[in-house]
């Protein structure tokens, strides 16, 4: 589904390129400028809504999905290092 509607987003986007009037105003110096503190601006929004929701997870006692990812890998490590045991005391 999202896919889907990134894929239509994408054709819109490549129609309105070939736009003589969307190509004169995007070599506007201005207009790119804009648009690079826009991504800027995305990217450390982001970045800070990421580094509040670790902070909140730990004072609330949470585990964040980094922590979760860390502690799966850890099992399966064990897992291992069992199974390794098991093979070499037979």
């Amino acid at each position: 589904m999202i896919e889907k509607i990134k894929g239509m987003a994408v054709s819109k986007g490549m129609k309105m390129m070939s736009d003589p009037r969307v190509m004169k105003m995007m070599s506007d110096p201005r207009l790119m400028n804009l648009m690079m503190k826009a991504f800027e601006l995305q990217s450390k929004v982001s970045s800070a809504a990421s580094d509040t929701s670790k902070v909140l997870a730990d004072h609330l006692n949470l585990a964040s999905q980094e922590t979760i990812q860390e502690l799966k890998d850890e099992i399966l490590d064990l897992r291992e290092r069992i199974e390794n045991l098991e093979q070499k005391t037979e």
